[in-house]
């Protein structure tokens, strides 16, 4: 027996009554389909915007985002109503790109270059940026040499765990 009364479906089955509401609910979540385009960036050679709608559990879907350029790669998690501001994602991935540069000069005799920038985050307000490192020199033959080349294979280790970027 089934009934449909008051916005509510009743089943009655076997001595069970089973209650369920019949407002909007989410699909279950093989029903949901991601969806993603990628899109190249005008004025910029190599750069390119990935769009990808994910299925959660929590919100029904999620939006990543993804700018990518030779030499950095923004990565945005986000609810699906929000929309991309592609010119402040141009902004932070120049300044990411400043940094770079700008470490590259300054680096020592035994530092492997900043061969990109790695940003993720909620928001281009705030971003957890990641150097990744190219190929180190290699380890200098004089052993009064190995404690510096060491030392820079240390920094990088601590600078590859990431800092804090917050964008007006």
């Amino acid at each position: 027996f089934v009934s449909v009364a008051s916005g509510h479906l009743t089943l009655l089955a076997v001595g069970q009554v089973l209650q369920r509401s019949l407002e909007p609910a989410l699909p279950p979540a093989k029903a949901r389909q991601a969806s993603s385009r990628t899109i190249p960036v005008d004025g910029r050679p190599g750069s390119t915007l990935t769009v990808q709608d994910v299925p959660d559990q929590t919100h029904g879907m999620k939006r990543h985002t993804q700018f990518q350029s030779p030499t950095t790669s923004i990565r945005l998690e986000t609810p699906i109503s929000k929309n991309i501001n592609l010119p402040k994602m141009e902004k932070v991935a120049d300044d990411l790109e400043t940094w770079r540069t700008r470490s590259n000069e300054k680096r020592g005799e035994y530092d492997a270059p900043i061969a990109r920038m790695e940003a993720s985050g909620t928001g281009l307000n705030r971003l957890t940026v990641s150097p990744v490192f190219g190929t180190p020199p290699r380890r200098p033959w004089q052993p009064w040499k190995w404690k510096a080349w060491q030392k820079a294979r240390e920094r990088e280790s601590l600078a590859s765990n990431g800092f804090d970027y917050i964008h007006n």
